[in-house]
């Protein structure tokens, strides 16, 4: 097969290819920075969110974190496996709410000054007006994806 026509030239630029590869460079960032603690990004944003909101649906922590229920039920498995999450049956019995334990939120207060040292290492290799500019605009991005 030969090289693409005029009519269909190969895109120069894709916004899902960046934001891709932006994500997966700062999620090894900040695995790295929390392997000390044997925490990664996905498991100590699973125990913020639960840590500022308390007891919460899988359902409503799912779309909080903006996961499909299936990943996150992966990521929850290891963390109720090590007694960082609690997980009990609701009213309804087909839905299961989650808690972090005492044991959970021990290991959030030691993984929050790995977490913001790359915090401070990131606002401090960018300008604060991107930094700034990120906050505002990424969220736009995804609400520009949702769908209709």
């Amino acid at each position: 097969m030969g090289p693409a026509s005029s009519e269909s030239p190969l895109p120069t630029t894709c916004l899902c290819e960046s934001l891709r590869r932006t994500t997966r460079m700062v999620t090894r960032l900040y695995d790295d920075a929390l392997r000390p603690v044997k925490l990664r990004i996905t498991q100590f944003s699973i125990l913020a969110h639960l840590n500022r909101r308390g007891d919460v649906r899988v359902r409503d922590l799912a779309a909080g974190l903006q996961l499909e229920e299936t990943t996150l039920t992966r990521n929850l498995r290891l963390l109720e496996q090590e007694g960082l999450v609690a997980t009990r049956a609701g009213e309804d019995r087909r839905e299961k709410y989650l808690s972090i334990t005492r044991a959970g939120q021990e290991l959030l207060a030691k993984a929050i000054p790995h977490w913001r040292a790359v915090q401070e290492r990131l606002q401090e290799r960018i300008s604060t007006t991107t930094w700034d500019a990120a906050f505002r605009t990424l969220p736009k991005i995804a609400a520009g994806a949702a769908p209709d």
